[in-house]
């Protein structure tokens, strides 16, 4: 028995190589995704204060609901469905507030709801950074379950290299060797494929902040072209 062991000890030492380089591999591909996730979290603060500062400015605080045009440019924020906002919305716009997601729910008091609904701009905006937001949570649930799984490829890589070393004594657990190293090879590719997804979904905030800044521009052209066409027309009386 000790023979056969002695006889199979090499064969077991090269192939805990290959566990070996692929945990080493998994490590390395962690240190990126902890470099990635802490980047989005960076950026998801500083967007969640961007939109503090802007529901606390001074100008928003003294404005009156009802006092402006109403509304937000694109109905896309849903405090401002129907036409109105916060304590002054009817009971359908009421309905459609329930909707906000629990972060904007608690970045958003009355005061700052009614404000945003005199400045149309404004909402917009805070529409944008709402949207940017939910983009960057998507991205944080998917490099959450790719840590989970290179997490769960270094535990079967783990697991086959101690089945190859128990193969030295029973050759039976070849097999569950064999089995945790396609488990381990699975999981690494499910955890490259969602870093992959992730990586579709890096220039979604920036897409929504330029749609935003577009409506914001087509907003203003709106609103300056009157002037200017009373104006030459006085001009030309």
């Amino acid at each position: 028995m000790s023979a056969s062991a002695m006889l199979s000890a090499p064969a077991f030492m090269s192939s805990a190589i290959v566990p070996a380089v692929l945990i080493s591999a998994c490590c390395l591909l962690l240190l990126t995704i902890n470099n990635r996730i802490v980047a989005v979290l960076t950026r998801q603060r500083a967007l969640h204060r961007e939109l503090r500062d802007l529901l606390n400015k001074d100008t928003l605080g003294k404005s009156a609901c009802g006092g402006g045009r109403g509304g937000s440019l694109s109905g896309s924020w849903p405090s401002f469905a129907g036409g109105a906002c916060g304590p002054c919305a009817p009971p359908a716009a009421a309905a459609a507030d329930a909707s906000i997601s629990p972060a904007a729910d608690a970045l958003i008091s009355p005061a700052a709801a009614a404000a945003l609904c005199a400045d149309p701009a404004a909402a917009e905006w805070a529409a944008a950074l709402e949207g940017q937001i939910a983009d960057l949570r998507r991205e944080a649930a998917l490099i959450r379950a790719a840590v989970a799984a290179v997490l769960a490829a270094i535990l079967h890589f783990l697991a086959s290299g101690v089945a190859l070393g128990i193969a030295t004594f029973e050759r039976r657990a070849e097999t569950a060797a064999m089995v945790a190293f396609l488990l381990g090879l699975a999981c690494l590719a499910l955890g490259v494929g969602l870093m992959l997804s992730e990586s579709m979904l890096l220039i979604a905030p920036l897409v929504t902040e330029e749609r935003a800044v577009q409506r914001i521009k087509t907003f203003a052209q709106t609103q300056t072209r009157p002037a200017s066409h009373v104006s030459l027309t006085v001009l030309a009386n």
